[in-house]
């Protein structure tokens, strides 16, 4: 058969290296426990399965704030901006303390408890954005080992929307 060969258009795999480590390491980072997994798991026994995926849709976008903060070289204000959430790592965990003595003084059990307290659907997708702006975890992933990962100075606009929908698919599937 002598037919005009076909040709298959292929990504180059070292194109695809960098997305395939970014995934490792996000997913890796994302089920590293810390206030935004203790926050989620306080969501999931509310009971409330509606306010437990808004909030981490808030967790989400999140990891894609500072995403986008770490792309484009604001490395230095995303500090400053994360030292500005200082008063609501000190709300949320009182928050969690909260919580703690209203379990342990309660003659009911935790769900009821945190049933009791659930918050509206907004509130949860708000909650879940500012835990994660205020989170140590994430601020050391996006500004201290991302730029280990992927080289911040080649990401242009399509190559961000790719980080950002990966971040969205492992932060939902890590957590979920």
């Amino acid at each position: 058969h002598h037919g005009v060969p076909q040709r298959t258009e292929q990504v180059p795999m070292e194109t695809l290296t960098p997305y395939f480590a970014y995934v490792a390491a996000l997913g890796l980072a994302a089920v590293i426990p810390g206030p935004g997994i203790a926050a989620l798991v306080g969501q999931a026994l509310g009971g409330n399965q509606r306010a437990s995926a808004l909030f981490l849709a808030g967790i989400a976008l999140g990891d894609v704030t500072y995403l986008t903060i770490a792309v484009i070289g604001l490395a230095a204000i995303a500090k400053t901006f994360a030292s500005a959430f200082i008063v609501i790592k000190f709300l949320g965990a009182a928050y969690l303390l909260y919580l703690a003595v209203l379990f342990w003084t309660s003659d009911v059990g935790l769900t009821k408890v945190l049933r009791s307290e659930t918050r509206s659907g907004s509130g949860s997708f708000i909650a879940g954005y500012f835990v994660t702006l205020g989170n140590p975890k994430t601020i050391v992933f996006y500004l201290a080992l991302l730029p280990t990962v992927l080289d911040l100075n080649n990401v242009h606009f399509f190559e961000w929307a790719v980080l950002a929908v990966l971040t969205v698919v492992v932060i939902f599937a890590g957590l979920a």
